[in-house]
């Protein structure tokens, strides 16, 4: 058998050119597809901060009728409860008192349900806002970092959030949104972690990855512009975002004033 060895090296090369080729097709899609979804997270981070808007002020109407009925109609039912408790003592006729004291009954059970419905509506929205806004955000991590490509631990302390102002929730997502989306287009990562927690420094979100890491001391490039504009952003609110990468990957700390 004759082996045209000129022939086998033209297939050889072809086929190199079409496994090149579809390789830098993928990650060009693949870009484009972190790029697509990187627009759509920006008007979904501005539909969350309008929906924290709703169900902030929400909350701080339902705790102020909480708070009229708890301190004026509760208050005033206490009062009529003490006349009919004083009237009751000082007759001396005992259908008066047999009277009174279903009246005094009654009056008492009225300023138990006031006072009830005073505290669910005082703590009816207690929590639903950073609820929401946990379960808004971890949507938005999975968004950008779809499972089928990304193995995520991802832990949002709702609880934590409460004392997270308005505009900083916002800056928040910010720094999620632009770490994830530098994960997604350079760390060449498996394994990613989200974590927001409050600690003895305050509010504490970490983002780590177990990507190919980069040299955070050189002058950042084109890749670097967003990390560096949140590093302004949260010094202009007196937080702090430490960046710390090597050959195991990255971690992201942005530490929260509160």
């Amino acid at each position: 058998m004759i082996c045209n060895t000129p022939v086998l090296y033209c297939l050889a090369f072809l086929l190199m050119v079409a496994l090149v080729t579809i390789l830098v097709l993928w990650r060009q899609n693949r870009r484009l597809s972190i790029t697509i979804e990187t627009i759509t997270t920006g008007s979904r981070l501005e539909r969350i901060v309008q929906e924290q808007q709703y169900l902030l002020a929400l909350r701080e109407e339902m705790q102020e009728v909480g708070t009229q009925i708890h301190e004026h109609l509760a208050g005033a039912i206490a009062v009529l409860h003490r006349r009919v408790e004083l009237r009751l003592l000082m007759t001396e006729n005992s259908d008066q008192q047999e009277w009174l004291s279903g009246l005094s009954q009654s009056v008492k059970e009225v300023y138990d349900i006031a006072r009830s419905e005073s505290h669910e509506l005082y703590y009816r929205q207690a929590d639903r806002a950073e609820q929401v806004f946990a379960d808004k955000a971890v949507d938005m991590i999975y968004t950008l970092l779809p499972a089928p490509l990304y193995q995520l631990a991802c832990s949002i302390d709702a609880t934590a959030l409460k004392r997270l102002p308005l505009d900083q929730r916002f800056n928040l997502l910010l720094v999620i949104r632009e770490v994830l989306v530098n994960i997604g287009k350079h760390a060449s990562a498996k394994h990613v972690s989200i974590l927001f927690y409050e600690d003895i420094e305050g509010l504490v979100l970490t983002i780590k990855d177990d990507g190919v890491g980069f040299d955070t001391g050189t002058e950042p490039g084109k890749k670097g512009i967003g990390l560096q504009g949140l590093k302004r952003r949260m010094q202009e609110m007196n937080g702090v975002l430490e960046i710390r990468s090597g050959k195991e990957g990255t971690e992201v700390t942005a530490i929260f004033p509160v």
